[in-house]
């Protein structure tokens, strides 16, 4: 019994001793560590806390690969049965607190020191993995449970935990195993599941991801947000994947993106439903891609489709090729808002290439669709101004290429046809043309960015209802250099020649246009001047010069300074300067023009052939200022007409010290500076003489002319007006003149009637009507002083009474007349005009009677007086009333109108 009991006691130390020393330390020093290096760990680190014949705890486990932690376990626990570890068959393994850490270094990332995906060749290579055969586990399980556990991973200064928890199990069949595996990803939640075939060496399952915030993704990758505040991936997919070697062999998915929330200047998504990304692997490596419409609003509002896209997944090169659409329904800018009058619709291509070795390529070309229907509707309106715009023919293409080194891009954008229609006219273009090219080189850090852009329009035409511009070619350059600055400069250049401007209103022509101006952004001053040359101006068929001017950047802003060279005369020329800040918010022009004997009547003879005879010459300065500030525009100017002095031979005019004076505090809007006026020393027209004469008058809208004041010095009396006013395009005119004290004998001497000496004064009023190019006189009046007599002394009637027959009883009063005007003196005098067609009625009635007896008899049988003989001491007349009628042909004597017409 004793035996017995000892060989029990034996048997059980050998097991104690076998269980709870021998086994552990074989387990720990050559077991586990076998089974770590056949599967690829350089060192093994565990504890074994209890193994049995029912099962075996270890923990905690660490494995190391290359000196670098791949793996490290806080529990282990294996079932198992005797039997079952002479079959190699486990029960149920539970590994619990599972950490696996993995590294970017560069373009790897690592388990451990294995690269598990490579940028270069897009998977990790394990020269020891074999390529054929039956995949084979050291033991087989009825199954694997995982909690609590955490992959890691590490790049740079980013460091993401991925929580997750895995059950695999045996499907009864040989090599079979069922995978159900979460993953906690932020806020959302990866599920998978799937079958594993050992002996077929593939994977068939599925994944599921709920609700994955956009942010964390963004976060995770390192990706920038672009505007993105908010939005969630849900995500499933089905595949079957073949491994050792990895070969994708089916796989089919969506990606669904929810309340998502984008905005960036302006411009965001509007997307209330999800927007879903569908995919599906085909065979050659192949991937199909489609995406429901992406809508958006704000400064443009429309949707983005991708209707197909393939990626060709080849070994050589990744490929791939798609088309899209884009639909625009509504644009928007704040200053001047846009609204599509039909919608914008585009249609294009995408295509790329990925290659290992020499980099990528991606080409993305559209054009505009087409909508059809009516002509006459527009593509877009300018709702502030009113603008209608026909977009034609456009087509755009972008293409770009990059490597480890270079990354280059090129753009082109094509209008063809433009048209639009605004307020004041319309404007079309033949073609519009948008080119950009950038090149970034990364030899050395930072890397070197070359870029330029071209923007050339052909064919542009403006016209109004009385303007046309055109503009066979413009060109603007723009280059971008490497400087001091540390954001680098901007350099170029804009350009155009042969332009025309033509104004029919006014009969202004400009021609043979060019303009040159390089630019730098921002400014150095060291920029060559640019150049600004009209090469003809013509107003009304007569040359008016040319203009040269030169333009420059400077730090401080825009300088200009030129010369408007032989305008209306040779040597007579403006000169102008001025400035601007960088943006135009304010600026300014300068000009000035004094030209001393200036001929106006050569100027006004080449406008008025009437006046081609006359000659007049005067001092002509003018000086001004054109300013924009504060959002608004002046000009100040001053202009002055000084010691003209004209003389036209065949009119028998002739003026004597004319001078005219304007100031306006601003140009465009004729507000006077002080009072403009006229003056003039001496004003002859044949035998009428003014002289001293001021003109007061204001400048109104629409060069509207009140003169409110007229004066001059007539017959040794003064003569006025009231205010009256002279409207352009108005050939009406009505002026009332008010004479004050003119002489009666210098009245009649300047109208013609006849040589006269005396004294006595007139007053009264004469309306002056000018209608359509013809000047009349209507009840027109002046009365001698009341109480107020004078004396005449007239010569030179024979001209009244030549060519009347002798025996006239009109000639015979005729003659009573003449010999008593001789030397006659009158109690009262009135003097009417009219008009009547194109002659002036003056007509002269006096009371009084002559100063001595006259040769005069009354004859009864004649019925009037006849001239006595010679020897008749003569009659005394206590009183004679006379009428005296004068004819004038008045617009001979005013041929002048024409310069009415001018004014106009």
């Amino acid at each position: 019994m004793r035996r017995v009991a000892l060989y029990l006691l034996l048997l059980i130390s050998i097991l104690w001793f076998f269980q709870g020393w021998l086994l552990p330390f074989y387990l720990e020093n050559h077991l586990l560590p076998q089974l770590a290096g056949r599967a690829g760990f350089s060192r093994i680190s565990c504890q074994v806390r209890h193994v049995g014949f029912s099962g075996l705890e270890l923990g905690p486990v660490e494995l190391e690969k290359e000196n670098e932690l791949a793996l490290s376990v806080a529990a282990v626990f294996v079932s198992y049965s005797p039997l079952g570890l002479a079959k190699k068959h486990l029960g149920k393994i539970h590994i619990s607190g599972l950490s696996i850490p993995l590294k970017r270094k560069g373009e790897m990332v690592t388990f451990g020191a294995v690269p598990l995906i490579s940028e270069k060749d897009g998977a990790g290579q394990n020269e020891k993995e074999p390529q054929s055969g039956a995949f084979q586990l050291p033991a087989t399980f009825s199954a694997v449970t995982i909690d609590s556990s955490e992959i890691i991973y590490q790049e740079s200064d980013l460091t993401v935990l991925v929580p997750f928890q895995l059950e695999m199990t045996s499907s009864g069949k040989n090599g079979a195993l069922n995978i159900g595996a979460e993953f906690r990803l932020g806020e959302g939640i990866l599920d998978l599941d799937g079958q594993v075939d050992l002996l077929q060496r593939n994977i068939h399952g599925g994944v599921v991801v709920k609700g994955f915030p956009l942010l964390q993704g963004a976060k995770w990758g390192g990706i920038p947000t672009m505007g993105v505040s908010d939005g969630s991936l849900d995500a499933q997919a089905d595949f079957e994947v073949n491994f050792t070697p990895f070969n994708l062999i089916n796989a089919s998915g969506e990606l669904s993106f929810r309340n998502l929330k984008w905005q960036n200047e302006g411009f965001a998504l509007s997307q209330r439903e999800p927007v879903t990304v569908y995919g599906e692997w085909q065979s050659e490596r192949k991937i199909a891609i489609r995406m429901s419409p992406l809508l958006f609003d704000g400064s443009a509002t429309g949707a983005l489709s991708m209707n197909s896209l393939t990626v060709d997944l080849a070994s050589s090169a990744s490929l791939f090729e798609g088309n899209w659409s884009l639909g625009l329904t509504q644009l928007s800018l704040a200053e001047n808002p846009l609204r599509l009058e039909k919608e914008l619709n585009f249609e294009g291509r995408l295509s790329g290439a990925g290659r290992p070795e020499r980099g990528w390529g991606v080409e993305i070309k559209g054009q505009k669709i087409s909508a059809g229907g009516d002509v006459k509707t527009a593509d877009v309106a300018v709702a502030k101004e009113q603008a209608l715009i026909w977009l034609g023919n456009d087509r755009f293409t972008c293409s770009g290429t990059g490597g480890e080194i270079q990354t280059h891009f090129d753009c082109d954008l094509r209008l063809e046809k433009l048209q639009a229609t605004f307020l004041q006219g319309q404007m079309q273009m033949d073609e519009f043309l948008a080119r950009a090219s950038m090149n970034l080189t990364k030899e050395e850090s930072p890397g070197k960015l070359q870029s330029r852009v071209e923007l050339r329009a052909k064919g542009i035409k403006v016209t109004g209802d009385n303007y046309q511009a055109l503009v066979p070619g413009l060109e603007a350059t723009g280059e971008y250099v490497d400087s001091v600055n540390p954001a680098g400069s901007w350099k170029g250049d804009i350009r155009t020649e042969g332009a025309r401007l033509v104004n029919s209103g006014q009969g202004f022509r400009a021609e043979k246009i060019s303009f040159l101006l390089p630019w730098r952004f921002p400014a150095s001053g060291q920029e060559k001047s640019g150049q600004l040359r009209v090469g003809r101006i013509l107003h009304k068929g007569r040359k008016l010069g040319s203009v040269q001017a030169e333009l420059s950047l400077q730090k401080s802003g825009w300088v200009w300074n030129g010369r408007w060279r032989d305008i209306l005369q040779p040597a007579t020329v403006l000169h102008f300067s001025g400035q601007a800040d960088k943006d135009f918010s304010q600026a300014n022009l300068k000009y000035s023009l004094d030209r001393f004997s200036f001929d106006l009547g050569r100027t006004l003879g080449g406008y008025v052939s009437q006046l081609a005879g006359l000659e007049a010459k005067g001092d002509l300065h003018l000086a001004g200022e054109i300013s924009w500030a504060n959002q608004r525009l002046s000009s100040p100017t001053r202009f002055s007409l000084q010691n003209l002095d004209c003389l036209d031979q065949e009119r028998q005019l002739r003026c004597q010290g004319l001078a005219l004076n304007l100031e306006f505090i601003d140009l465009f809007t004729l507000y006077p500076a002080g009072r403009p006026y006229l003056t003039f020393e001496k004003l002859s027209l044949a035998d009428v003489i003014l002289e001293n004469g001021r003109v007061n008058f204001l400048v109104g809208r629409d060069l509207e002319l009140l003169v409110e004041k007229l004066v001059f010095n007539w017959c040794g009396g003064r003569v006025f007006s009231e205010s009256f006013r002279i409207r352009p395009g108005v050939e009406s005119l009505d002026i009332a003149l008010y004479c004050d004290r003119v002489n009666l004998v210098q009245v009649m001497e300047q109208l013609g009637a006849a040589r006269a000496e005396g004294t006595g004064s007139l007053n009264g009023r004469i309306p002056i009507h000018y209608e359509n190019g013809q000047f009349s006189v209507m009840d027109g009046f002046l009365f001698s002083t009341p109480g107020e007599g004078g004396t005449l002394h007239v010569s030179g009637m024979e001209n009244l009474t030549a060519g009347l027959p002798g025996d006239d009883r009109t000639f015979g009063q005729l003659r009573l007349a003449e010999e008593a005007l001789k030397d006659y003196e009158y109690k009262w005098a009135r003097l009417a005009v009219n008009s009547e067609d194109d002659d002036l009625l003056v007509k002269v009635q006096m009371d009084g009677s002559p100063s001595n007896p006259l040769p005069f008899v009354y004859r009864k049988e004649f019925g009037g007086f006849v001239r006595a003989e010679a020897d008749f001491p003569g009659t005394k007349f206590e009183g004679i009333r006379l009428d005296l009628n004068f004819r004038i042909p008045l617009n001979k004597l005013l041929e002048y109108k024409n310069l009415f017409k001018l004014m106009n």
